[in-house]
């Protein structure tokens, strides 16, 4: 079934932009001429498009360059895995010019932690890619490098990476994320741990999965189902 719904779709997905600037976000002029109803229906489709990454089967590699800010920061902190130079900077810049980036911030704080998003919230101040915490962007010295990477990446994840075990994957990582426990208390790691295991129960008789662990016994290459 996967294999027939899938047919001719990729596994892997490459988002980038052309120019010095990855994402500056939205235009300010286009926000400040709408209406209220337009500005909502702007951020609405906003957040349907980074929630179409998040539940894409599709793995998607962020290749940011120059600048990200605002909600082109959370485009970029909404892929899979992103990959920037190092001297790539983010920045939340609405709190300078009385806008908060409120929505932008759902996704920082998610991927960055808390009192670090709301820092840059806070202050505005444009943050490098190699400052950023816990390794959530992947970091290479140059342009150069970069391009060199990102092919590495995609050969890994498009050729020699099972499509449904990766999406499966990517599903039962943010499903277990978004866990944060019940009214008892607790961090919701009991909750997310039993779901998994019941996940990975399922998932170790799928045709990739068993086909991963004979080639990982027999000590060849895999032939991926998927």
């Amino acid at each position: 079934m996967w294999s027939a719904a899938r047919e001719d779709l990729p596994n892997v997905l490459v988002l980038r932009s052309e120019g010095p600037v990855f994402s500056s976000g939205h235009d300010l002029k286009e926000i400040s001429s709408m209406n209220r109803g337009e500005v909502s229906e702007t951020f609405a489709l906003c957040a349907e498009v980074m929630s179409l990454i998040r539940r894409s089967p599709a793995l998607v590699i962020g290749v940011i360059q120059g600048l990200a800010t605002a909600a082109g920061a959370q485009l970029a902190l909404t892929t899979d895995l992103p990959i920037a130079c190092a001297s790539t900077q983010f920045r939340l810049p609405g709190a300078s010019i009385g806008f908060p980036c409120t929505s932008p911030s759902t996704v920082l704080s998610r991927r960055l932690g808390n009192a670090f998003t709301y820092r840059m919230l806070a202050l505005a101040e444009p943050v490098r890619a190699d400052q950023l915490p816990g390794g959530v962007v992947e970091t290479v010295a140059d342009e150069a490098a970069l391009g060199k990477r990102v092919s590495e990446m995609v050969e890994k994840l498009a050729c020699r990476s099972a499509g449904q075990p990766q999406a499966l994957g990517k599903w039962a990582y943010w499903t277990q994320v978004g866990m944060q426990g019940s009214e008892k208390g607790g961090d919701g790691y009991e909750e997310a741990a039993k779901w998994a295991a019941r996940v990975m129960t399922l998932h170790a008789k799928c045709a990739d999965a068993e086909e991963g662990i004979r080639s990982f016994i027999e000590k060849r290459e895999p032939e991926w189902k998927s």
